[in-house]
């Protein structure tokens, strides 16, 4: 499939109204092809809500994006352009975000939302919208999605209110999905059950999927690629299989000793990271994950480190873990500077 398919983020960058702020979110570069899932994961504070918030158009009026995104086949919209991008959400794109009940209208029912938008746009008619609407329900897990559509938001639990929410996103067809958690007020079983849903969704109709999440397991059982990220910047990012097995970040391989499917060793307790992702004023000098960090040296606590980039895989440390030789920016090599090894 051609790379003009793909849907790209460019240059993304978040700040905080004012001159001299720190940027929240620092260069972002996320690409997903149709049919793919891409997910996103890192601490509370890294920064990826502010990022798919950002490429949304749908910050907080006292925060500022720049960067750019493209669609298929279209010419880049500046995410600065909130009218171009405000238009393209909703049927280009379309998004769940963390608290489901913010997303849906109190005074109407749940029916009348999830079609009003496909109706609206001419996308289907009325009849089509609610036939699509039940298939949708009935696939997210609903017994009787007809008496689903009748009710209001406030007659709904939070994990009902969840599958609703993403059975909407799924009605208009878009060429992208952009998730935030979404399977986090849902039980075990029906988690996989939904997350196989929308893998099932993005092949049949080439959409493509931008999905924030905590789990490392789901995340390495469903996504494609993965972008790591850390207090505002991509640390790593590559094909799920190969970060997972062969995390080339400490910040990484920390996430995933971290994580449930990390058993080999057998633990009864998780492993954790030292300390917290700092705020934006508080980054210190150099690396800003080398305070926590057990593999820092000396150069990490002086200098920001530039991506070092193996074929589609990319890592922001100064002594990555990559097999074989690496491309590194020029700034390192003109100093000689990769090695094998931790940051």
């Amino acid at each position: 499939m051609p790379e003009s398919d793909n849907f790209h983020v460019s240059g993304l960058t978040v700040r905080a109204a004012g001159p001299d702020r720190p940027a929240l979110v620092s260069g972002v570069e996320l690409t997903v092809a149709p049919g793919q899932l891409l997910g996103i994961v890192g601490e509370t504070g890294a920064g990826k809500t502010l990022t798919i918030r950002a490429m949304l158009g749908l910050l907080p009026a006292n925060l500022r994006g720049q960067g750019r995104v493209r669609f298929r086949g279209r010419e880049p919209i500046d995410v600065a352009d909130l009218p171009r991008l405000r238009a393209a959400l909703g049927r280009r794109i379309t998004c769940a975000l963390q608290n489901p009940m913010t997303m849906l209208d109190p005074r109407q029912r749940v029916g009348r939302q999830i079609v009003e938008g496909v109706v609206h746009t001419r996308l289907l008619t009325r009849r089509e919208a609610r036939e699509r609407a039940h298939r949708l329900l009935a696939r997210m897990g609903f017994r009787d999605p007809e008496r689903v559509t009748q009710l209001y938001p406030h007659q709904l639990s939070g994990g009902m209110a969840q599958r609703v929410v993403l059975a909407g996103c799924l009605m208009p067809e878009p060429e992208v999905v952009v998730l935030d958690e979404p399977t986090s007020a849902l039980d075990a079983q029906v988690r996989v059950e939904v997350l196989e849903l929308l893998r099932e969704a993005a092949t049949d109709s080439n959409t493509a999927i931008v999905m924030i999440g905590h789990d490392l397991t789901l995340m390495r059982q469903f996504s494609d690629r993965i972008v790591v990220m850390y207090s505002g910047e991509i640390v790593e990012r590559g094909a799920t299989p190969d970060v997972i097995r062969a995390p080339a970040h400490p910040y990484t391989e920390a996430l995933i000793a971290c994580s449930a499917m990390d058993d080999s060793q057998h633990r009864q307790r998780l492993a954790t990271i030292p300390g917290t992702v700092p705020a934006p004023s508080e980054r210190p000098s150099g690396c800003w994950f080398h305070p926590r960090c057990r593999h820092a040296v000396p150069r990490c606590a002086g200098e920001h480190p530039s991506p070092t980039v193996l074929g589609d895989r990319a890592v922001a440390c100064h002594l990555p873990r990559l097999p074989g030789p690496a491309t590194v920016s020029a700034a390192d090599a003109s100093k000689g500077a990769h090695h094998a090894g931790g940051d």
